[in-house]
């Protein structure tokens, strides 16, 4: 009969105690030794610098509560894809295009119905057009241009686009008048906390308790609450960081041209009335500035260009007030999301029927 290991560990709890005293100091005994007689060539090395690619996790599944947005239809449902694009994509299996969009939460939409958020809007309007377009959409809240570059170099030209949407200012505003550079979207050292991340998620994906815990910790993330706006963050974007967004704008367009993709810069629209869901950065007067450089990009490159921020100023009734076009000033309602899209889809449509009749 085995003993109970609750007895055997009473027992030999003192010879424990000493092996694990004699094993501390054996090796810190060894640690001096070495230090005083080796040459650690590995001392003064550094570890792997990694480049996060931007993306929502593939297979995600939530649903955000919206009810101070939308009364009516409180909740919506946002689902991620098995190639980490937000649903619906892939609607056709043979497309004659495919387009992808890419930037941050004004194109992710993460509020707004998933059948409606504009990406998709697209490829339903092209349908009713006589086009079979599938929409990639690759946004994620608070990426910038050099993030959409990097998904799309690693990433977006996995899945062939005929087409690549990208709009950014607010966010690329931010993080270059914010830190003076984009070093934060560089590489960088993998770290404990990135580890522990990690194994945390792998955790909640394998044990349903884990999952139980890490959605009662993010619960309130689900839920959109409007407050007054705070205190508006000061941008220090200078002549100099204005042309590293320039930049990037014509790495994007250099990028999809060398893969055969059609790139396609959008403006990004910014109204004067913002509440607290806006980014702190979000200035009126930076915003036009960016904007105007994605406008220049697009004359030097011969780019086509969907220039929202100016449809929406002169097209678009009422377009500042609350909830009509946007929830807080920048990101869009339903409504809003339907205006973008068939501006989008008349902007887009010569060149996607040119594309489809070179298949055809």
């Amino acid at each position: 009969m085995l003993p109970k290991p609750a007895n055997w560990f009473a027992r030999h709890k003192k010879q424990f105690a000493l092996l694990v005293a004699g094993t501390c100091v054996g090796l810190l005994t060894a640690e001096i030794a070495l230090r005083l007689v080796w040459h650690n060539p590995y001392r003064e090395e550094s570890l792997d610098r990694i480049v996060r690619l931007r993306l929502r996790p593939a297979n995600a599944s939530r649903s955000i509560n919206r009810q101070l947005i939308n009364a009516d239809q409180p909740l919506v449902e946002f689902r991620i894809d098995d190639r980490s694009y937000i649903r619906p994509s892939f609607q056709h299996a043979a497309p004659v295009v495919t387009i992808g969009f890419l930037g941050g939460s004004t194109t992710e939409c993460f509020a707004v119905q998933e059948h409606l958020r504009f990406p998709a809007l697209v490829s339903s309007r092209m349908d009713e057009n006589g086009f079979a377009v599938n929409t990639l959409n690759g946004a994620r809240s608070g990426n910038t241009s050099h993030d959409s570059i990097n998904v799309l170099l690693n990433h977006m030209i996995q899945d062939r686009p005929n087409v690549v949407v990208m709009m950014h200012a607010c966010n690329d505003a931010g993080v270059v008048g914010g830190l003076g550079s984009y070093g934060s979207r560089m590489g960088n050292v993998v770290s404990i906390s990135d580890i522990g991340r990690q194994l945390l998620k792998r955790f909640s994906s394998d044990s349903y308790f884990g999952g139980l815990l890490r959605n009662l910790a993010i619960n309130a993330d689900r839920n959109i609450a409007i407050q007054n706006p705070g205190p508006r963050d000061h941008i220090n974007a200078s002549a100099a960081l204005d042309g590293e967004f320039r930049k990037r704008l014509r790495v994007f367009t250099h990028i999809c041209r060398d893969f055969e993709i059609e790139p396609v810069l959008m403006t990004q629209p910014l109204s004067s009335k913002l509440n607290s869901l806006a980014p702190s950065w979000a200035d009126g007067s930076v915003q036009d500035r960016f904007n105007d450089i994605v406008r220049d990009v697009c004359r030097e490159e011969s780019v086509l260009l969907i220039d929202l921020d100016r449809y929406v100023r002169t097209q678009v009734e009422d377009w500042e007030r609350p909830f009509h076009v946007f929830y807080d000033g920048m990101h869009v309602t339903d409504r809003g999301s339907r205006i973008y899209a068939e501006h989008i889809v008349e902007s887009l449509k010569p060149l996607v029927e040119r594309i489809a009749n070179g298949r055809r």
